[in-house]
């Protein structure tokens, strides 16, 4: 159900503007925001990041289906032979914004759960209904589609009902990603972490729900499961088990991303400046590729190397975990001491 991202994916956060404003956005978006990639430089970086052997460019924000070029861009990876992939919240595929889902592969939309409790999350009173006439519009355009749905406390009770939601609705995917306290989330949802036993409970309910629905619906994870950790460090430790030699950057960092101000981070979005480690435009790809091999990358190792010891010693602790949160965090508290 769940594991290290399989195909080499770089993560671009295409800009900062939504018409939303939810309380547990990573990025921190809304709809005052204007930061935003520039089109001509990420076109020419998704070409050198092919040639450094990514396969699968996906997409989100903010609302990626605001960033007026999307369609351009899309063109360009598809040019390119890269999968693409966007997670959209749904509400703003109208006219020429809609003509983009032709140009994807797999779309995921984000519900939150139930009309009250999606509407509250989102801050709008019409998101939900909005999010099902998008869900109308991608059907419409016969694009494969998921649902992405971010587990919270109150949430995890409701996960049979986002299961039947999902494939009432003609999904072939729900992801279940729990909640991680960073961006929007430390203070729109402050006190609502997520402890050992909310992670373990979700898995087990993902287990069911795969276990009732099979074939119809594929049910993903964004955990790990401690014992699967302590026999692959190389699903989370950068470079572990890679290509010998003079490996392309796909081989030795899984995912790459781009965030919306152009800084390239290692893995997530939230890992903070002290490990990002180039900027979109600046230089080309493969120079940006050497120097972090020569400096960010020793120090990321040692990051996610130390974190997954401590993971696997600790004997006592829950069976399943966020590594994505855990890491962050301890990349925060790293570049504060």
């Amino acid at each position: 159900m769940v594991g290290a991202i399989a195909s080499k994916t770089v993560q671009v956060h295409l800009n900062r503007r939504c018409n939303l404003a939810c309380a547990h956005c990573y990025s921190a978006s809304g709809p005052r925001e204007t930061e935003q990639l520039p089109v001509a430089a990420l076109i020419d970086f998704l070409e050198e990041a092919a040639n450094e052997g990514y396969g699968v460019v996906a997409f989100s924000g903010g609302e990626p289906f605001l960033y007026d070029d999307f369609a351009a861009v899309l063109a360009a990876a598809k040019a390119l032979g890269l999968r693409r992939l966007a997670v959209t919240n749904g509400t703003v595929l109208t006219g020429r914004r809609a003509a983009a889902l032709a140009l994807l592969d797999l779309v995921a939309v984000s519900v939150d759960g139930r009309e009250a409790v999606h509407n509250r999350i989102r801050r709008s009173p019409t998101a939900f209904a909005r999010m099902l006439k998008g869900l109308d519009v991608v059907r419409g355009a016969g694009l494969p589609f998921g649902i992405a749905h971010t587990v919270t406390r109150d949430s995890l009770a409701d996960l049979p009902w986002m299961a039947e939601f999902a494939v009432k609705q003609g999904a072939r995917i729900l992801q279940l990603h729990p909640l991680g306290m960073v961006g929007a989330a430390q203070e729109g949802l402050a006190g609502a972490q997520l402890d050992g036993e909310i992670l373990a409970r979700t898995w087990l309910t993902a287990l069911a729900l795969q276990a009732d629905y099979g074939e119809r619906l594929a049910i993903h994870v964004d955990l790990f499961n401690r014992a699967t950790l302590a026999a692959r460090p190389d699903l989370v430790v950068p470079g572990e088990g890679g290509a010998a030699g003079n490996p392309r950057l796909s081989d030795i960092l899984n995912p790459l991303v781009v965030m919306a101000n152009g800084e390239l981070s290692p893995i997530c979005h939230a890992m903070g400046p002290g490990f990002r480690f180039g900027r979109l435009g600046s230089e080309p790809l493969p120079e940006i590729a050497r120097r972090f091999r020569r400096s960010t990358l020793g120090d990321l190792r040692a990051l996610c190397h130390g974190l997954w010891q401590e993971v696997v010693d600790d004997e006592e602790g829950w069976p399943y975990l966020n590594w994505y949160e855990l890491l962050e965090t301890r990349a925060q508290l790293q570049l504060v001491h």
